[in-house]
């Protein structure tokens, strides 16, 4: 299928680009997790949320500080 050449060029050429060692035996589930990848954003971009309908969700620190929206931190 030529989608699926096209999206193992692009892989490819953006692992090498990137310094990533992707080996022949882990291209097929890599490509499956960018497809799913793929999905999820397509279900995300047809939310019903407004432009300007912006709700942050907290922000978890390694220091353990939650930041919240509206938090001065």
């Amino acid at each position: 299928m030529k989608t699926e050449e096209t999206q193992l060029q692009y892989l490819l050429a953006l692992s090498t680009e990137m310094g990533l060692e992707i080996k022949e035996e882990w291209t097929a589930g890599v490509l499956t997790h960018l497809q799913n990848a793929k999905r999820m954003a397509d279900i995300l971009y047809q939310a019903p949320i407004a432009n300007n309908d912006l709700a942050l969700a907290n922000v978890f620190r390694p220091d353990g500080l939650v930041v919240s929206e509206g938090s001065k931190k």
